[in-house]
């Protein structure tokens, strides 16, 4: 596990560089990013969740995967409330909290937890993958939202009205649709035909590169100046890296889930921050320089922790 996580980490490392010297280059600006970000989430990662029901998920199976969905919930409130108390506890900025619980809690499934977990753990990591994003995701597009809203508000000097119908409007994406609507037809049995599967099958592969270059474009576009660690940096990397590792390790052991799930997770929540609580924090108006710092430190620890983590992991449930 050492090994293949190492490998994984390098591999990845290496496609995110060569998205960052094609922008140095030039060759990917704003406009391509833009493109790549939508093809990412509009288009191709639906087809690998798509592809990951129909080939991998039958009626018994989702069943079985529940707990996978459960437990990351269980992990996300967990973390969420724990990461508020510490907070208060180094005394990061109130202008910052919010910004600081979604750098330590989310982490970056959509962008780099689908390209690790099938380089490490091939096309069998996609289902528990899948649930675990699903779980994920509703929370960044809405506890995400409010927090980001909330520094905004503390910034602007005011208190920023939380908007439930753009919150509930934020959780409606392509992901999520085809995430549901993937669980209804293995529920119902259907299968879709093969030569619309051979489509789709062939659209999802092309996630993993160009969630990659993607990574890479933007953390040239936000650049390493002025990257000395703030207020609360560095705790939240650790509690992103290790800290959320061991909560979801210790809750998956406590309902006695499949070992090769728990690896799963694991590596799924000792990845980096999100993207996504620097884009929203572009979009809101919050501590832009801040949630940017937050993703930069953990991508570059992620590349040493990861594989560490995993040795760990794989020694204490082993699988």
């Amino acid at each position: 596990m050492f090994i293949s996580s190492l490998e994984a980490s390098v591999g990845v490392v290496l496609i995110m560089a060569l998205g960052y010297f094609l922008s140095r280059s030039g060759m990917f600006q704003e406009r391509e990013r833009m493109m790549m970000s939508k093809l990412v989430i509009n288009v191709t990662l639906p087809a690998t969740i798509l592809s990951s029901f129909q080939n991998y998920f039958s009626r018994e199976e989702l069943t079985e995967l529940l707990p996978v969905f459960l437990v990351t919930v269980a992990t996300m409130v967990l973390s969420f409330f724990l990461t508020w108390l510490i907070a208060l506890i180094i005394r990061v900025p109130n202008r910052r909290r919010g910004q600081f619980m979604q750098g330590a809690v989310t982490s970056n499934s959509s962008f780099i937890g689908f390209p690790m977990v099938e380089s490490v753990f091939g096309a069998a990591g996609n289902p528990p993958m899948v649930l675990l994003y699903f779980g994920q995701t509703l929370f960044t597009n809405t506890v995400g939202v409010m927090l980001t809203r909330r520094d905004a508000g503390v910034i602007n000097g005011g208190g920023e009205k939380q908007q439930i119908g753009k919150i509930l409007k934020g959780m409606v994406t392509p992901p999520t649709i085809t995430i549901i609507l993937s669980v209804v037809l293995a529920l119902l049995g259907i299968v879709l035909p093969r030569f619309l599967m051979i489509a789709v099958d062939s659209v999802g592969k092309v996630t993993s590169p160009m969630a990659l270059l993607f990574v890479g474009s933007v953390i040239y576009n936000m650049g390493f100046k002025n990257m000395k660690p703030e207020r609360g940096v560095i705790a939240a990397v650790i509690f992103r890296l290790v800290i959320s590792v061991v909560i979801i390790v210790a809750l998956s052991l406590l309902v006695g889930m499949d070992p090769f799930y728990i690896e799963v997770m694991a590596l799924q929540f000792g990845l980096s921050s999100a993207v996504q609580p620097v884009t929203m924090s572009k979009a809101y108006g919050a501590d832009t320089d801040y949630s940017t710092k937050l993703l930069l430190y953990s991508v570059v620890g992620s590349v040493v922790t990861v594989p560490l983590v995993m040795m760990a992991v794989e020694m204490i449930v082993g699988a």
